[in-house]
């Protein structure tokens, strides 16, 4: 069923009017209807000792998030209008109460088309942290919690790849 002209001009007055940020289940309801771009942080710590893996952190999501409750998760949002890199990484790292020791560095894109929450553009970032996290615990890769976000297995793979394949790589 489409809008009828009139529809569709009552539409775009509202929207016009609303505000950042929207309301809760505008948001949800646009997220489900549009394809959304997120910036998600897969945040390691290399090995303190010699023969120690990777460890990711992560966080745990609030029980009353409508599609992840309690379950653990890399810290990432979906990108605000207008807003950079910069600032989105800026308000992600808020989350957990710790700095970036360095630019994030971009692994991959990835198109999720059937998440919870809709279609997600994800672009993947691999970070490491300049101090302690206030919030958050970092895992070993090798054993991640059973309660986390789906999606995130996946992230935190396709990194664990990059940073092993980062190591080996000689400097020049």
């Amino acid at each position: 069923m489409s809008l009828t002209p009139q529809e569709t001009k009552k539409l775009e007055s509202l929207l016009a009017r609303a505000t950042y940020p929207l309301p809760e289940n505008l948001f949800y309801y646009i997220a489900r209807t549009f394809p959304m771009v997120a910036i998600e942080t897969v945040i390691w710590r290399a090995p303190r000792r010699k023969h120690g893996g990777l460890k990711v952190l992560l966080l745990r999501r609030s029980p009353r998030d409508p599609f992840w409750p309690n379950l653990w998760h890399s810290p990432g949002s979906i990108l605000r209008n207008r807003e950079t890199f910069h600032s989105a990484f800026k308000r992600i790292s808020k989350e957990f109460g710790a700095s970036f020791a360095k630019t994030p560095k971009f692994v991959t894109v990835l198109n999720t088309q059937n998440s919870k929450r809709g279609h997600v553009v994800q672009l993947v970032f691999r970070c490491e942290l300049a101090g302690q996290p206030k919030r958050g615990k970092f895992f070993p890769v090798e054993k991640l919690p059973r309660n986390i976000v789906p999606e995130h297995h996946k992230l935190i793979a396709i990194v664990t790849r990059f940073v092993q394949r980062e190591q080996k790589t000689p400097k020049l």
